[in-house]
Formats: structure tokens, C-alpha cells, sequence
């Protein structure tokens, strides 16, 4: 069986633009596309792969002049929050932990 190390690729694409009563919207997103594939002799190639995809901005038509407006991704921002907060609540309880073990040591 011959294994091939997987595709990444980041692209950026836009989706359908929509008329909204002369202001023309069109959507923008990042996908991180990771692809794989192995094949035996004789065998069909068989792909697997994943994709994350995320919304990243608007670009709002009106007049002639075109604006990007950014689309803020609050889970992604609560998920690094709450990621940041356990890895030093972690390295306070073990400080917390190596302090009341030297204490115990002394006396």
C-alpha cells in the first residue's frame, strides 16, 4: 500500500452575490482544506480529507464604492479564551501544588 502525506491548503473564496436593493452583498471565507489519499494495487484510490471552513467578511457594493466589513467569530474567540484560561489556571494549581509540598517538606 503506498500512503501519501496529506494536502493542506488554505484558500479564500467568495459565494453568490446577492441585490439587496442596490446594495450589492457578497460573501468572503477561508477554508483550511486537508486531503489524503492511499491506493493498494489493484484497488481504487480511496481520499479522505477534512475541511474548516469559516466565514470572514461582506464586501457591501453601494454606489460604486465597495467596503469590506469583517465578520467578528465569537465562538472562535470564546473557544481561545476559555483555552488560554485553563492552561495558566493549570500552571497556577500546579504552583499552588509544588508550594504546599516544599512547606510540608521543612517542618
Amino acid at each position: 500500500m503506498v500512503e501519501s502525506l496529506p494536502h493542506i491548503r488554505w484558500e479564500r473564496s467568495q459565494g453568490a452575490t446577492r441585490d439587496l436593493g442596490g446594495v450589492r452583498v457578497t460573501p468572503e471565507s477561508h477554508a483550511l482544506l486537508i486531503t489524503g489519499s492511499s491506493d493498494a494495487a489493484g484497488s481504487p484510490a480511496r481520499t479522505a480529507g477534512l475541511v474548516w471552513n469559516r466565514p470572514t467578511a461582506l464586501l457591501v457594493e453601494r454606489d460604486g464604492v465597495t467596503a469590506r466589513v469583517r465578520i467578528v467569530d465569537v465562538t472562535r474567540t470564546m473557544v481561545l479564551v476559555l483555552g488560554i484560561a485553563t492552561i495558566i489556571m493549570g500552571w497556577i494549581a500546579a504552583i499552588a501544588s509544588g508550594s504546599a509540598g516544599e512547606e510540608g517538606a521543612h517542618e
